[in-house]
């Protein structure tokens, strides 16, 4: 707990998944404003000799998202969002020479979606943009007087 914000979190990697070397990480937050769970598996790229590396994920994610300006709190915002991930790494030359690099190749891809919503908190700069437009003269914005 971090002030009135709770977060619990559980976490999970099991680095020889199914007695491969692929690694299993599934994952679960809980927060205030919803919870996130999602699991990646990756393949590690070990040594020059392994022919190929690659990584697959899934989230789903429901959070507050705070912004700040200046240390302090600027906006508040919560986010939704569902992202799936994946790449492959893969050598092209192997290089025994430490002069001569070791080229490889990489494709990764993202696909996100993305919710946006306003909190109802206020914020300083909440309070500072409600200042800043609200007419000086109420009488002379509306057209009377």
């Amino acid at each position: 707990q971090t002030g009135p914000r709770i977060r619990n979190e559980f976490r999970y990697i099991d680095p020889r998944f199914l007695g491969t070397r692929a690694s299993l990480n599934p994952e679960y937050v809980r927060t205030d404003h919803g919870d996130s769970i999602g699991t990646s598996l990756v393949l590690p790229f070990l040594t020059l000799e392994t022919e190929s590396a690659g990584e697959v994920g899934w989230k789903r994610s429901i959070d507050e998202d705070i912004l700040y300006r200046d240390a302090l709190e600027h906006s508040k915002f919560v986010q939704q969002s569902r992202t799936v991930t994946g790449g492959q790494t893969t050598p092209t030359s192997i290089s025994v020479n430490l002069l001569e690099p070791t080229k490889i190749y990489q494709q990764y891809y993202r696909i996100a979606d993305m919710r946006f919503a306003k909190t109802m908190e206020i914020t300083n700069a909440t309070i500072v943009t409600a200042a800043l437009n609200t007419p000086r003269n109420p009488a002379r914005a509306s057209g009377s007087g």
